[in-house]
């Protein structure tokens, strides 16, 4: 386990981290962002909020051909 691991932070802490408010965390949370309530308090671990955020913003969408083309018959303006 690494140094920064065994940190724990807590709400106000990563909301200054992510640059977010509360109530957005509450919602990271319910997406499945890593925390702990503990007594009544959350407590996060800051390897684990980046790597939450890491996979999140590594995730392919996979498109389907088919919706492309009604895409762009909803939107011929946008077609180059």
């Amino acid at each position: 386990m690494n140094q920064k691991s065994r940190v724990l932070i807590g709400l106000a802490s990563v909301c200054d981290f992510l640059g977010v408010t509360r109530p957005t965390i509450y919602q990271y949370l319910k997406l499945g962002m890593p925390g702990a309530k503990l007594a009544g308090t959350w407590h996060f671990h800051v390897d684990h909020i980046e790597e939450f955020f890491r996979r999140k913003t590594m995730r392919i969408d996979v498109v389907n051909p088919d919706d492309l083309k009604e895409e762009e018959a909803a939107f011929p303006e946008h077609v180059k």
